[in-house]
């Protein structure tokens, strides 16, 4: 095997068994989003089976935007509960443009098709020939791919909480 052949299965695999503990675990949901779900796209598509790809997000960008409100927190212009609005914000805005990017990416790729985008868990489904789904792992857009059924598990986890904290309040 060539090099580009084993760097794309190692990051295949690495992304499966990254992407998919931060998903399981539920940490993916740190980039904030209403209670209930925002999913877009086709109500019709395919249930648990499939794969969806998390956006690679700008990590580097958003923690320097963070350090900035802390040092804000710091000096005192901004107090906590402004600051963890506008780090839930910042979050909410560098998720957005990861996903905005990497449907663009889907879009403009043959062979695959966009299905539904979970927004608040950086994710977009999606459907289409085996090769060039895999081929996705050479963009910078994506960062793992996860199945689309621990994608709905982690949707519906949400909600159930969300559900039964209001309704114990």
């Amino acid at each position: 095997m060539d090099d580009s052949t084993l760097q794309n299965r190692r990051r295949f695999l690495e992304g499966v068994s990254v992407g998919g503990g931060i998903l399981l675990a539920g940490c993916s949901g740190q980039f904030g989003g209403d209670a209930q779900e925002n999913v877009q796209g086709d109500a019709g598509q395919s249930g648990s089976n499939g794969v969806a790809a998390v956006a690679s997000v700008d990590q580097q960008a958003m923690r320097k935007e963070q350090a900035a409100i802390r040092q804000k927190v710091q000096s005192g212009e901004m107090n906590q509960t402004e600051a963890q609005q506008e780090m839930a914000s910042l979050q909410t805005k560098y998720v957005s443009d990861a996903v905005d990017s990497l449907t663009g990416t889907l879009e403009e790729t043959d062979g695959v098709t966009v299905g539904k985008t979970y927004d608040s868990f950086g994710v977009v489904t999606v459907e289409g020939e085996a090769g060039a789904i895999l081929g996705l792992l050479e963009s910078d857009d994506v960062r793992a791919f996860v199945s689309i059924s621990d994608v709905e598990e982690q949707v519906a986890k949400r909600n159930q909480q969300a559900n039964s904290t209001s309704s114990g309040q």
